[in-house]
Order: C-alpha cells, then structure tokens, then sequence
C-alpha cells in the first residue's frame, strides 16, 4: 500500500519531460557517435579483458561466480553466443555452492532470455516450462513472467496456426496479468509493463507519466536509459505525436546504444526505416549498414531477419536514387555536349566573322587609302586647277593689254591716215604668230603637268617603230596636240582645227594616219585614250 502511495505521488508530482526537439542536430550528434564507435567498442573489450584476467586469478569460489555474473552481462548484448558460454558457466557455479551466492534458476531464466533474443523461441519456451518458479525470489519473479509472455507474444507472432496463436496470445497475456498483480512499483519491469498497458488502452498521457518516473531512475547514457526512450518513442507513435517528438526519442535511444556498445539494438535500424520512407537515403543507408554489422557481430537471428527486409527496402531505393542520378547525370551530359556542340558552331561563327570583319577592315583601310589618295590626288589637280586657272587669267589679262595696246595704236595711226600701211607691216603678222606659239607652249607644259604619263601611254598603243618622240621632250608635237586636245574631250575635229590653227583636213589627216599605226583595235583606241592619266 506504501508503495502505491508512493507511486500515486509520483505521477502527480513527476514533471512532464519536455526537449528541445532539434532534430537536425540530433542527427549529428548521432552520425559522430557511429564514428567514434569503436571507441565505446574497446572500452567494452578492455572491461571484457580485465575481468577474463581477474577471473583467471581468482581461487574464491563465491568471488568465481560474481565474475562469471559480471562477464555475462557484458555479452548480454554484445555476443549472444558468448553470453550464453557465461550463463551455462554460472548455472553450473551456482548449483555447486547450492544457491549460496546466486539462484541457479534466476541464471535459467536469463539463459531462456538470451534464446528468445537469438530467436531461438521453442528452445527458450521449453527451458521456461522447466523452471520451477517457487524456486525464484520475488525480485526475480517479475523477470520470469516477463521473458514467458515475450517468448509467447513471439510464437504467436511467427506460427501460422492460428488455434497455436491464440493459445500463445493467452499465455501471454496471463503472464502479463501476472506481472501488474504483483504490483511491485520499485521494479522498472512492473512499470514498464504498466506503462505498455496502458499505451495499449490509449491512456498515452498515463503512459507518458509511467514512463518519467523510469526517466527519473535511468539517466543517459545508461543502457537502461535506451530502453526507456525507446518505450517513450512507442507511446509517441501510437498516440501520433509530432514527428520531432517521436524521432528525438527514437534517436536518443540509438545514440545510448551506441555508447554503450550494444549489438542488440533495435531503435537504430527503426529509424533508418523511417528516414529511407523520407527520402533520406544517405543517413538511412549509413544507419541500417552500421545496425547490419551489430547484429551480425551479436549472432541474433532473429535481429538479423528483422533487419533484412529493410536493408533490401533501402538499397532498392538506392538503386532507384543511384538509377535516377545516372539518368539525370546522362541528360545533363547530353545537354552538355548539346552545349559545347553549339558553342563550338558558334565559335567557329565568331572566328569566320572575325575573318570576315578583318577582311572588311582591311578592304576599308585599302579605300581610305585610296581616297585618301583620291582626296591628295585631288587636293593637287585642285591646286593645279587653281594655279593654270591664275595662269591663264594672268594671259587672258596679257592678251587683254596687248589687244588695248594695238586698238589704241589702231587708233592713233588711223587718227594721222598710217592705218594701212601699220597693218601691213611684217612685225604686226610676225607677233600674230609668235602669239600662237606662246599659246601652244603653254597648252603643251599645261597639259603634259597634268598628265605626264600620255606619250608614254599613247605611244603604248601604237607599233614600236611608229611611236612618237617629242624633240625635246617636254613639248608635244602636232599628231599628240592633236590627241591630247581629244583626252580634254574636244572631239570635233573642226574646234581642233581652230585652236590649233590647222585646217580640218589636216586634223583627219592625222588622226587617219594615227588609226593606221595603232597595235590595238580600233574601236578601243579612243576609249584607252580617254582611260589615260
């Protein structure tokens, strides 16, 4: 009745457990406790070690038994097979000293335990059936009844007879009943069965308060402290808490594992299930291979089986993921080589393009040249205008004086009756002439300054033994005035006549002998003629 009390005051005063539930974090914490697993993996071989050599030297019968019960439950979950080696060794001590130290029946019950975790669950029934519970102390008792209706939950679950599994679901709840009548509330195994209880009713907020008093009891990193997250995590899920809530649990329980080196661990590979249905595949893969290794280091076929299932789920979806990388990393190769295809057309566009606008450059440097060639060209056939435009003018303007000269002589003579006799004069006709040869002087040095290539260029088109020779060569002679004055485009043979002071038919005479000599046809001449500069 005390202990009811004491209970009752408990799960009014026991405070609700609350966490910061960051989950993320969480997860790391978790991935660096994988890695330094090895660490927690010696210290267990080290205490494993230290009590193998201590068990060597002991001679003390009882101290024996003590050693062989503190090698058990290091194997308990780390090897089954060599925790078993350690039970059979502590029945066999136990029943020497006659139940001095240890119940050799109690040591039964675990080896019963230790089956049940192997999966090995007829072997653990029938060595339960022949245990003789009388034979156990209280405190000991409640740990039977727990291994009998766990290995009749795991019959029941695995038979396919269905009269076999109703039977085995009664047996285990009998044990069950068994367990709560006893009400021993200083046992976690009383109130973890209390606590499942009434997660089975759906009393979860009962159950959760069941559940901080044995957080109150067992702190982390304690083994016991794995146990009673993982049962917290269960009462999550069912009552369909947040996902946060229910993964803090479930991972606080896989990192006690860890730390403690358990091989039997169940909240590890549960959580790799749950996070490769999320799509984590990274820390799903890394988690269900860390728990895959565990279970086979511990020799538990029945973890291994349960295992199984979802290392396949998993490395399928891998597949999947891995297959759906590779498609992806196939189109965007694709799409790469598209890419580079098309920057390389485009570069070879650009290098055609940049050929092409050197080309032009160059073509545009060549005509600026030219013009400016043109423009000089131009600039000085301007001068040249400007300077035989002067010239003429100042010979107009001589012209001019000598015509006002003889008027005003014209005038006088005529004014004393000497008209006759002064026009008849050979100095008046002689000045005509010289007159006219001053002209064509200037016509010629005119002409051959604008163009001094023509006789070479005439003479080109006639045969070699025709070409003509200036006597001096910086004047013309009368065939090439004749041309010259054609090239300035007086091409009316009567207008030459006249400037040249020659009669017409000398003017065809020459330019009919001149046909006469070319080299060329003749219907090009004056087109060639006109082409020189």
């Amino acid at each position: 009745m005390r202990s009811f009390i004491t209970l009752l005051l408990c799960l009014l005063t026991a405070p609700t457990v609350f966490a910061n539930y960051n989950i993320d974090s969480l997860f790391m914490v978790l991935d660096r406790t994988i890695d330094s697993s090895v660490v927690f993996i010696k210290q267990r071989e080290d205490n494993i070690m230290h009590l193998k050599e201590k068990l060597a030297d002991n001679r003390d019968p009882k101290v024996h038994v003590d050693l062989l019960d503190s090698l058990f439950h290091q194997y308990i979950s780390y090897q089954s097979d060599s925790a078993m080696v350690y039970l059979h060794q502590c029945i066999e001590a136990s029943e020497k000293l006659d139940g001095m130290v240890h119940n050799a029946e109690y040591y039964r019950v675990r080896l019963a335990q230790q089956y049940l975790q192997s999966g090995n669950y007829h072997d653990a029934e029938a060595l339960l059936n022949s245990i003789d519970v009388r034979k156990l102390h209280e405190s000991e008792k409640n740990y039977f009844f727990r291994t009998r209706s766990n290995v009749s939950f795991e019959i029941a679950n695995q038979t396919k007879i269905e009269n076999v599994r109703q039977q085995e679901l009664e047996i285990w709840r009998a044990f069950k009943d068994s367990i709560l009548a006893c009400k021993n509330y200083e046992s976690d195994i009383y109130l973890q069965s209390l606590e499942e209880r009434l997660r089975d009713e759906k009393k979860y907020d009962e159950s959760l308060h069941i559940n901080d008093l044995r957080l109150q009891k067992y702190s982390k990193p304690l083994r016991r402290f794995a146990i009673v997250a993982s049962c917290r995590y269960q009462t999550h899920k069912q009552k369909n808490s947040p996902r946060e809530e229910q993964l803090y649990w479930l991972t606080e329980s896989a990192i006690s594992d860890v730390r403690n080196a358990i091989m039997n661990q169940s909240s590890l590979w549960e959580l790799a299930d749950i996070l490769s249905r999320e799509g984590d595949l990274d820390r799903s893969c890394k988690y269900i291979s860390f728990s895959w290794d565990c279970a086979t280091e511990f020799h538990s076929h029945a973890r291994t089986k349960q295992i199984s299932p979802i290392l396949n789920t998993i490395n399928v979806k891998y597949r999947e993921e891995l297959q759906r990388f590779t498609r992806s990393l196939t189109v965007g190769m694709w799409i790469l080589a598209l890419i580079s295809i098309l920057l390389l057309v485009s570069l070879y566009y650009v290098v055609k393009e940049h050929r092409r606008l050197k080309q032009a450059k160059q073509l545009i440097d060549k005509k600026n040249e030219d013009l400016s060639a043109a423009v000089n060209a131009l600039d000085e056939s301007n001068h040249k205008k400007e300077r035989y435009i002067g010239y003429f003018l100042e010979l107009c303007s001589v012209y001019i004086d000598k015509l006002e000269s003889f008027r005003i002589n014209v005038l006088r003579k005529a004014q004393h009756g000497q008209l006759v006799e002064y026009l008849s004069n050979q100095k008046i006709m002689a000045l005509k002439e010289a007159d006219q040869e001053s002209l064509i002087r200037c016509f010629d040095d005119a002409f051959l300054e604008l163009f001094p290539t023509f006789v070479e260029q005439f003479n080109a088109m006639l045969r070699p033994d025709a070409r003509i020779i200036p006597p001096n060569g910086q004047s013309l002679t009368s065939e090439l005035r004749v041309f010259a004055l054609i090239r300035l485009g007086i091409d009316d043979s009567a207008k030459i006549a006249e400037f040249l002071n020659y009669s017409i038919r000398t003017i065809y005479n020459y330019r009919t002998k001149i046909n006469k000599l070319l080299v060329i046809p003749k219907e090009e001449f004056e087109k060639r003629l006109m082409e020189i500069v």
